[in-house]
């Protein structure tokens, strides 16, 4: 499920954490591409990519961030939980960048396919 996000506000985020486009692009995982037409409010960002941008955001102000609702998801759903686990895991980030690049698919929907292969998405 995507949310519409709020281009100005992730632009902020990047700004504050003190990051290049390319650099933030390349932490959250999408192109800078998407990136550039997320912040300008032409297109939308995936749950994937918006874990990572709650990272860097807490990151920036020093925080940890519970995965609260700020960001538009649920800190109560143990789902997200398992998931954000999957996403820090040095083997599943792999898993996700080789299917990225043999299908030549945004990482985004290429963590949909690593998270439902391992029953998490």
């Amino acid at each position: 499920m995507k949310k519409k996000v709020d281009g100005l506000k992730l632009r902020r985020i990047r700004e504050e954490a003190g990051l290049t486009r390319d650099q933030f692009a390349s932490r959250i995982g999408v192109s800078t591409t998407t990136l550039k037409q997320v912040e300008l409010g032409y297109q939308y960002l995936g749950k994937a990519a918006w874990v990572h941008v709650r990272q860097i955001a807490a990151g920036s102000r020093g925080e940890v961030h519970d995965g609260g609702t700020e960001y538009g998801t649920s800190s109560k759903s143990p789902d997200l939980d398992k998931i954000i686990k999957a996403m820090l895991d040095p083997e599943q980030q792999e898993n996700a960048r080789i299917i990225s690049e043999r299908l030549k698919i945004p990482i985004e929907r290429a963590w949909g396919i690593v998270l439902r292969e391992n029953g998490k998405g």
